[in-house]
C-alpha cells in the first residue's frame, strides 16, 4: 500500500464500470463499492490488470435501508442480511456471524489494497451506531489477526455535517478515533450527509478542514463524494478525495430511502478555475476554453471528453500539490482560490446567477488553518464534553 500511496495527495474516481480505462489518463486508484462488482464480474479483474490502489467499499451502511438493501445486486452480497436491528446492537455473535464476518470474507476474497471495517451510517456521536462502529473496528482487527491477515485496516466515519458546526464535538470524533485502542488502524473514510461545500455554513466547513487535519496527524484520510473542497482540504492533511466522473460529488442518505435512481448525467462542464461545474451554455457563452493536459486550449463537450477533462484537472493540481510541503500546499491553494476570485469576476459580467462567495470562505479557511493547532483550550472543552456525555 505504502508504494501506492507515495506522492500524495491524489484524486480517486468511484467507479462503477470499466470505462474509466478507456479514457486517455493515468489515475492512481479507484474506489469501487462491492455491489457494482456484483453487477459487472468483469470490473475487479480490470482494476487488478492496471495496477492501481484497489478500494472496496462494502457500502454496508446499505442495510440500514430497505429500498437499498432490495437491490438485485445488492442482495447478492454474503452479509445483505434482512437485519434484526435490536439483536444487532446487543449480540456481538448475531451480528458477527451475520454480517461482520461474511464482509470481511467478502472483501479478503476479493483483494482490494485494504480492508474497510463493516459499519453502518452514524448520524452523530451520541447515537448507538456510532459506538457500534467503534465496536466493529475491534471486531474486524480480532477477526483478521487471528487469521493473520496484514491488510491495512481502515473505518468509516459518517455522519450528518450540522455535527461539524461545534469544535468541541469534532474533538470528540477525533479524540475517539485516534484513542490508544485504535492504533491498529491505518486510516479512514469520511462521509457525510448532504453536504454542499458551496452552499454550506462556513462553520461546518471549518469543522470538516479541522477534523482532516486532525485525523491525518499521523493516519490516511480520504474523503468520500466531495467536489471541489476536496482540493482544499488536500492542503490541511487530506491523502485524496473520491467522487464520480460529472455526477455524484455529494452523498445523501435520501437517495437510499428511496427507488428514486441518482447520480444523473447533467448538461454542464467542469470549469478548474471555479472549482465547479457550469451550465454548458454559460460555458459557450463565456467562449470557455480549457488549457488542461487532455484539451489543449479547446472546449470539448461529449461525455467522454468531458470524464476526461475532468480527471486531467483533479490529476493536475493533486500532482503539483504532492510536490510541496504543508504551507507550500496551503499557499499553493489560496493562490488558486484568488485566481478563481478573478475568473468568476469576468464570468459573472456575461452570466447572470453565479455566486462566488464559496471561493472567499474557502480562501478563509486556508488562512486560518496556517496557526491550526489543537490547543490546552481545545482539551478542556473536550473535557467538559466527555463528562456531560457520562451524565447523559
Amino acid at each position: 500500500m505504502n508504494n501506492k500511496l507515495k506522492n500524495v495527495p491524489f484524486f480517486l474516481p468511484k467507479i462503477k464500470d470499466t470505462a474509466l480505462f478507456n479514457l486517455d489518463t493515468d489515475v492512481k486508484g479507484v474506489l469501487l463499492e462491492a455491489h457494482y462488482a456484483q453487477w459487472r464480474s468483469n470490473i475487479i479483474p480490470a482494476i487488478k490488470e492496471k495496477g492501481v490502489f484497489f478500494i472496496l467499499d462494502p457500502a454496508t451502511h446499505m442495510l440500514m435501508f430497505k429500498s437499498a438493501r432490495g437491490k438485485v445486486n445488492y442482495k447478492k452480497l454474503p452479509y445483505a442480511i434482512e437485519p434484526d436491528f435490536e439483536k444487532f446492537y446487543s449480540d456481538s455473535s448475531y451480528r458477527n456471524n451475520e454480517f461482520l464476518i461474511p464482509c470481511l470474507k467478502y472483501q479478503i476474497e476479493k483483494d482490494p489494497d485494504i480492508i474497510i471495517a463493516p459499519y453502518l451510517f452514524s448520524d452523530n456521536p451520541w447515537d448507538t451506531i456510532f459506538s457500534i462502529n467503534l465496536t466493529m473496528i475491534a471486531e474486524s482487527k480480532k477477526y483478521l489477526y487471528d487469521l493473520n491477515i496484514v491488510k491495512p485496516l481502515f473505518a468509516m466515519i459518517t455522519f450528518n455535517p450540522h455535527v461539524l458546526e461545534k469544535p468541541t464535538v469534532v474533538n470528540y470524533i477525533v479524540d475517539r478515533y485516534i484513542d490508544e485502542s485504535m492504533d491498529y488502524l491505518n486510516g479512514y473514510f469520511i462521509l457525510i450527509d448532504n453536504l454542499d461545500c458551496k452552499k454550506s455554513d462556513c462553520s461546518q466547513l471549518i469543522g470538516l478542514a479541522k477534523l482532516v487535519n486532525q485525523l491525518s496527524d499521523n493516519k490516511y484520510v480520504f474523503l468520500k463524494q466531495i467536489g471541489g473542497f476536496g482540493e482544499i482540504l488536500c492542503a490541511v492533511g487530506l491523502t485524496g478525495f473520491i467522487s464520480g466522473l460529472n455526477t455524484g460529488e455529494t452523498f445523501s442518505l435520501k437517495y437510499l430511502e428511496t427507488n428514486v435512481e441518482y447520480f444523473k448525467k447533467h448538461n454542464r462542464v467542469y470549469i478548474p478555475e471555479l472549482f465547479t461545474y457550469i451550465n454548458e451554455e454559460d460555458a459557450r457563452k463565456i467562449n470557455y476554453k480549457c488549457n488542461c493536459s487532455f484539451c489543449n486550449g479547446t472546449f470539448k463537450t461529449s461525455s467522454d471528453s468531458q470524464n476526461n477533462h475532468y480527471l486531467n484537472c483533479k490529476i493536475r493540481i493533486t500532482n503539483d500539490l504532492s510536490k510541496l510541503d504543508r504551507t507550500g500546499k496551503i499557499n499553493y491553494m489560496i493562490s488558486k482560490l484568488e485566481e478563481a476570485e478573478e475568473f468568476s469576476a469576468v464570468y459573472r459580467r456575461k452570466v447572470i446567477g453565479f455566486n462566488p462567495t464559496y471561493l472567499r470562505n474557502w480562501k478563509q479557511i486556508l488562512e486560518l488553518s496556517k496557526n491550526w493547532n489543537f490547543t490546552s483550550q481545545d482539551a478542556i472543552e473536550l473535557e467538559t464534553l466527555l463528562e456531560d456525555l457520562e451524565r447523559e
